[in-house]
């Protein structure tokens, strides 16, 4: 996130090095490139304006790849007096001047966004549309936060928008390398190629060195998972949704600091704790990682200014489809048992994480896939996939993974999740419990503590109230090692917890992310303890704290 890193001369050299060497897909999809780009040039005016031309215009992928460039563009196609105001936009020459050219180019594209007022708006195919009308002033990047990389890398400085940033590396390359003699398509086909090389090539993904893309043998971007292990465990749960994104968002956009951060975000939302905002904020860099922390101060990533722009959900899906566990498997098995319950989402994507015993973070899952637009409730309240989500779900060629029980290490799973109800330890009798009991407490009162515990079939919890010293401990610690079968071997099994009067969250009972390194999670004696316990399903594991304890 640096401002230009290249000078002319190394930039000069890194583009000499690409076309000496170039990659086995470049010289034939140059040279179709070359050929797609002399045809729609040479192209007269009555055929631009047929629905058979503007429909190759916006569907073919000589440029770039389809990625999420599946949106339906209908509203185009069969508007007439939209198809003959592109044609003629399109055979009309560009001003000499740069920021003539800007402005043109700008309305030109407000008006296609314009096109698709109050639906899914196809951004990916409108930049691959400019570019194959007007390739002497854009690229072939059609992905907003890939060119934003771009830009900064080759460029610097601040420009907004993709028209901005195309004419700003139009423009930097030119002037390195010369502009492209006129009716040269073969040169035109390399220079309009040329940035998504030099994406290629310098790696320019925002991460912690691993990459989320991968340029196939055709030439074709497609996403490249993170091993489960790698992964964010989830995401975070927020009022408001995307809204309450995009406006922390545009309050990063010159970049902020912490404090005033948390100021705006106590002023916007005054009835949160303060400890909700650091989450919302860590939560925005390290699960949707639109925002990053430079020296101090919180900026935008590349995703995160083409969200802002575009206040579209498809921003992120590169991140959440290859950094958060359990995202790409909640659209799978919703895509592949649709219609199906909330309720029944959630334990598919429980099955990602053995951690999640809860079902906070698949819950929170759940609700994001709606939030994203990616989900809809059917008229009996059941879910199902929305268009957009089968497009998010079209970009996840390979198996989901899950986390092993013990190690974290991820492991591949089938894409098909079949939920199945949980299987617990066979409770034993009550005579049995109690003879296992190495101290004397009233069999009646034991009981009764047993008869509690288990009267509800999933909730297994008591209060023991009493004045202090009553044994109201040891009548929990001496349940729990009878439950788990008594002798030496059960103290491995039982652990108790002292719950605080102060506490008003679960942080120190399941950990919390560090406010300090956000990147790492500190884990408690209560995790730990359940990690044992769900490494080990077959064996009774008890924790008295679930007895809570009450003095008079």
């Amino acid at each position: 996130m640096s401002e230009r890193s290249l000078t002319d001369e190394q930039l000069r050299d890194l583009c000499n090095e690409i076309e000496a060497n170039p990659l086995p897909w470049v010289p034939h999809a140059r040279r179709d490139t070359a050929a797609f780009l002399r045809k729609v040039a040479e192209t007269p005016l009555a055929t631009r304006e047929t629905r058979e031309f503007q429909r190759t215009l916006w569907e073919s992928e000589v440029l770039s790849g389809t990625g999420l460039g599946s949106v339906k563009v209908d509203a185009a196609l069969d508007d007439d007096m939209f198809r003959r105001w592109l044609a003629t936009e399109s055979m009309a020459p560009l001003p000499e001047s740069d920021v003539a050219k800007l402005a043109r180019l700008q309305s030109i594209f407000d008006r296609l966004v314009k096109q698709f007022e109050g639906q899914r708006k196809p951004w990916l195919k409108i930049l691959r549309l400019l570019a194959t009308l007007f390739p002497r002033a854009f690229t072939s990047l059609a992905s907003h936060s890939t060119l934003d990389q771009v830009t900064e890398q080759l460029v610097g400085g601040k420009h907004k928008g993709p028209i901005e940033r195309n004419q700003a590396i139009v423009a930097r390359l030119d002037r390195v390398l010369g502009p492209v003699p006129a009716n040269d398509y073969a040169a035109l086909a390399a220079r309009i190629s040329l940035p998504w090389l030099l994406h290629v090539q310098l790696d320019l993904q925002i991460s912690d060195g691993e990459p989320t893309d991968v340029v196939d043998e055709k030439g074709k971007s497609k996403l490249l998972p993170l091993r489960a292990a790698r992964r964010r465990k989830g995401l975070t749960a927020v009022g408001g949704s995307l809204q309450t994104m995009l406006a922390a968002l545009q309050q990063a956009e010159a970049g902020i600091t912490r404090d005033d951060f948390i100021d705006f975000l106590r002023s916007e939302h005054p009835n949160k704790k303060a400890s909700s905002h650091a989450v919302f904020i860590n939560g925005l860099q390290g699960e949707f990682g639109v925002i990053y922390n430079d020296g101090g101060l919180y900026k935008l990533t590349p995703s995160g200014r083409a969200l802002l722009e575009t206040g579209d959900p498809d921003m992120l899906s590169e991140w959440l489809l290859t950094r958060v566990l359990g995202f790409d498997l909640a659209l799978l098995h919703l895509r592949d048992h649709e219609p199906i319950s909330n309720a029944d989402l959630q334990r598919a994507i429980q099955m990602a994480n053995p951690g999640w015993t809860a079902l906070y973070a698949p819950s929170a899952i759940a609700a994001w896939l709606h939030a994203l637009g990616l989900s809809e409730r059917t008229e009996g309240k059941q879910l199902k996939l929305t268009d957009r989500g089968r497009a998010w779900a079209e970009q996840v060629h390979w198996t989901p993974a899950i986390l092993s029980a013990i190690d974290g290490e991820g492991i591949d799973v089938p894409v098909t999740v079949v939920v199945e109800p949980t299987i617990g330890v066979q409770k034993p009798s009550f005579d049995e419990l109690y003879a296992r009991f190495t101290y004397p407490f009233r069999r009646d009162l034991v009981a009764e503590l047993h008869a509690g515990l288990w009267a509800n079939s999933r909730r297994h919890f008591a209060v023991l109230s009493g004045l202090s010293g009553a044994g109201k401990t040891q009548l929990a610690r001496q349940y729990g090692l009878a439950l788990a079968g008594g002798g030496e071997a059960a103290h491995g099994r039982v652990k108790i917890f002292a719950v605080q009067p102060g506490w008003y969250d679960p942080g120190p009972l399941l950990g919390y992310i560090n406010p300090i390194q956000p990147d790492t999670y500190v884990r408690t004696p209560v995790l730990e303890f359940l990690r044992l316990a769900i490494a080990q399903p077959e064996l009774p594991t008890r924790s008295p704290s679930s007895v809570l304890r009450r003095s008079t």
